[in-house]
């Protein structure tokens, strides 16, 4: 049997998403929550990188045997992706923004009564996937039954959110955001390679749809940009460091002054319909030069 360039082992995450259309050529391994990984090692030995690309916001608790899994690999000579990820829900995220020197959009219960905050579910993917999941591998998370907002997001001045809502560990409030001129980011890690689209949005909830039609940039040595908060290839690439993310994508939102802030990142990310055929052929540059024993 021939080697096989890159292996994907992911739950609820592969039709549609950017993986798929990074690397055709790619060997899907569906899993399911608590399988071993080592009872897929023998079919894997001949892989040259394994992605672990699972759709759930505490991916550490995902697999059983994630360490014995990695030394198996690194004996192997396989290079993994995405395996130190512990999880990437959003009171995680901003905590370790604010321990590596990234701006944190975490809000306080004491604050100006007036500000505008926005409440949210701390899951990716407004916690979908983690509804099919019993609660161990929720983490620290409190289950939502019900959300109890009409959209997906709630706005309101802090003197309205009531003591629930802070105290619930499903939950986040978070600072709201924005600009005038409503630019926001979309940022994408892989290794040392990072790119970012502009776009702009009157809406409160920012979509990127044509990210061929918006300003784009990219580098593939991040490693050595230096630190900003108001240079979005330095927050990406910082941002996704902090959470032990080799792929990923990353939503930014940006105030008046220019300052940047990280308010969710995904180890798996979505493509849809897009169409960027630079951000595919660069990603597919960096998966092929990707080397992290």
């Amino acid at each position: 049997m021939g080697s096989m360039p890159l292996a994907v082992i992911e739950w609820l995450a592969w039709k549609r998403f950017l993986i798929s259309f990074v690397d055709l050529r790619a060997r899907r391994i569906p899993i399911l929550p608590g399988a071993r990984l080592m009872d897929s090692g023998r079919s894997l030995s001949n892989a040259q990188k394994i992605l672990l690309h699972v759709n759930v916001t505490c991916q550490g608790r995902f697999f059983s045997d994630r360490d014995a899994f990695r030394r198996w690999a690194s004996g192997q000579g396989i290079v993994l992706l995405n395996d130190r990820v512990e999880s990437t829900d959003k009171w995680s995220l901003q905590e370790k923004c604010a321990h590596h020197g990234l701006a944190s959009a975490r809000a306080s219960l004491n604050g100006d009564p007036d500000e505008i905050l926005v409440v949210k579910t701390r899951a990716n993917h407004c916690g979908r996937p983690e509804r099919r999941l019993e609660d161990k591998y929720l983490g620290d998370m409190q289950r939502i039954e019900h959300w109890p907002f009409a959209s997906r997001i709630e706005l309101a001045p802090r003197r309205r959110i009531a003591p629930n809502i802070w105290n619930h560990s499903g939950l986040t409030v978070e600072r709201y955001v924005g600009n005038s001129a409503g630019q926001f980011h979309r940022a994408y890690v892989l290794g040392d390679y990072v790119a970012a689209a502009t776009s702009q949005c009157a809406g409160v909830l920012k979509e990127m749809d044509h990210r061929t039609k918006h300003s784009f940039c990219s580098t593939f040595d991040g490693a050595s940009l230096e630190p900003s908060n108001t240079e979005v290839l330095s927050v990406a690439y910082r941002c996704a460091r902090s959470l032990s993310a080799d792929f990923a994508a990353i939503d930014i939102a940006e105030d008046e002054s220019g300052t940047l802030y990280p308010i969710d990142l995904n180890v798996t990310p979505w493509w849809g319909d897009d169409s960027n055929e630079r951000l595919i052929r660069e990603l597919r540059q960096a998966l092929n030069s990707f080397d992290r024993q």
